[in-house]
């Protein structure tokens, strides 16, 4: 993944709430662009672990089950990479990929972050 440093998360989270109505009882998360999910880095980005990136805004979506932003900056094996930002309290943050409703960005806005490989245990 790609993960955000908290000013870029800060960034992400004001943006989120200038466009959207977030219920109060959502989670909020903000925190990476999957790079490829339940599998290393690809061997051909393994030199980039720990390497700082920047990543741009290009649109923010919307559904019932998730709010993320579309984002453009580093290969990812997701057809459309983004980072999702607000989950329901049952939600998971992979209902990002389901959202159909997607809007630009009009103001260029640039995310920091660092490659990194997260390991996660789903229960």
């Amino acid at each position: 993944a790609v993960v955000l440093d908290e000013d870029s998360r800060d960034k992400l989270l004001a943006l989120m709430r200038l466009c959207v109505d977030v219920p109060e009882d959502w989670k909020r998360l903000a925190h990476h662009m999957t790079i490829v999910f339940k599998e290393g880095l690809p061997e051909e980005l393994r030199d980039d672990l720990n390497e700082d990136v920047t990543l741009t805004v290009k649109s923010i979506g919307v559904s019932d089950d998730a709010i993320a932003v579309g984002v453009e900056g580093y290969p990812s094996t997701k057809g459309n990479p983004d980072i999702t930002l607000a989950i329901p309290p049952d939600g998971k943050p992979v209902s990002s990929n389901d959202i159909d409703d997607w809007r630009d960005v009009e103001n260029e806005i640039l995310l920091n972050g660092k490659v990194s490989e997260i390991r996660c245990s789903y229960s």
